[in-house]
């Protein structure tokens, strides 16, 4: 399938895991792949199984929006011998609990508090990164979970844009 792959995308080098490598086929599969959301507009399900998106992706020669496009370099990528690691960015505090104990998070957005389900979401001895403070300036918090209990230190100043939601800011 990865002769499939670097087919689609146009890649003719090694296939070894190096920088050249990575650097040569992320730079190919977004010029290569269109970011497309059609299916949904179609009433067509989205499936994100693997047989579901060489099918679509490679061997149908369609976009895909992002968690068909990450699906499918992800699995590309550790195909090659690389080492990945899965990222969700979303608006909100509820974290990922169907993917949770995390070993690592990081917020991106300042919070009043710790969120609590960010905090249930770590895992035991895992760390959180998280600005927490007023709407317009916060301190840099480093959480972690030891024997189930939160432990904080704080780094330093900083402003981010304000986390939303319920264990955020209303809007």
């Amino acid at each position: 399938m990865i002769a499939e792959y670097f087919a689609r995308v146009g890649y003719a080098g090694s296939g070894s895991a190096d920088l050249t490598t990575l650097r040569a086929v992320h730079a190919l599969h977004v010029a290569a792949i269109p970011f497309e959301n059609l299916s949904p507009f179609l009433g067509q399900a989205v499936p994100l199984d693997m047989e579901a998106l060489v099918a679509k992706i490679i061997k149908r020669r369609r976009g895909g929006y992002c968690y068909e496009q990450n699906g499918l370099f992800k699995w590309i990528l550790e195909e090659l011998g690389y080492t990945s690691a899965v990222v969700k960015t979303a608006v909100g505090t509820y974290g990922w609990a169907d993917e949770a104990p995390f070993d690592r998070i990081i917020v991106t957005a300042g919070a009043p508090a710790m969120p609590a389900p960010l905090f249930q979401q770590l895992a035991e001895g895992g760390r959180a990164v998280v600005p927490v403070g007023g709407p317009q300036s916060q301190v840099l918090h480093v959480v972690e979970k030891i024997d189930g209990r939160m432990r904080q230190s704080t780094d330093h100043d900083c402003t981010f844009v304000k986390l939303i939601g319920k264990y955020g800011w209303e809007t």
